[in-house]
């Protein structure tokens, strides 16, 4: 594993293009003027787009990546949509998709998705996930065993 620390969207000076099998990334999920900002500069550029949108973060991992090489995201599925479009857009091909949800019967809020850089299109669409077994109850099996 290596960490580098900078400007994703100056990828291109930090980083060899294609030098990565796998980028993981945990992008903000507010577009700007969306939800409620943290007063708190980090939290605020953790949460919202204020330094790079989706597409400045799709861009850096494509040029990061080599051929083949895998992209990892979570992301709110209100903007799954557009996720994928970005992700197609700089021929990263998602592979497999998970719905999260908080509990059976809600609504999914999160997706999980694994995309490929120029990989073939098709797309597996993985069982839900969800976090807890009922609304207050217990970590699902699955989101239990996570934290064992």
């Amino acid at each position: 594993m290596r960490l580098v620390t900078g400007d994703l969207r100056s990828a291109n000076e930090l980083l060899e293009v294609g030098a990565f099998d796998m980028v993981v990334c945990n992008p903000p999920y507010y577009g700007l003027g969306r939800g409620q900002q943290n007063p708190k500069d980090e939290q605020a550029v953790a949460r919202h787009e204020l330094k790079a949108g989706l597409p400045d973060i799709v861009k850096a991992a494509a040029f990061a990546l080599r051929t083949k090489g895998r992209l990892v995201v979570v992301y709110p599925a209100a903007r799954g949509a557009a996720l994928l479009a970005a992700l197609k857009q700089r021929q990263l091909e998602p592979k497999r998709l998970q719905a999260v949800y908080p509990h059976p019967g809600a609504e999914g809020t999160l997706l999980l998705v694994e995309a490929v850089k120029g990989g073939g299109e098709e797309l597996t669409v993985l069982p839900p996930l969800y976090v807890y077994d009922r609304p207050g109850g217990d970590y699902s099996p699955e989101v239990a065993a996570f934290y064992r």
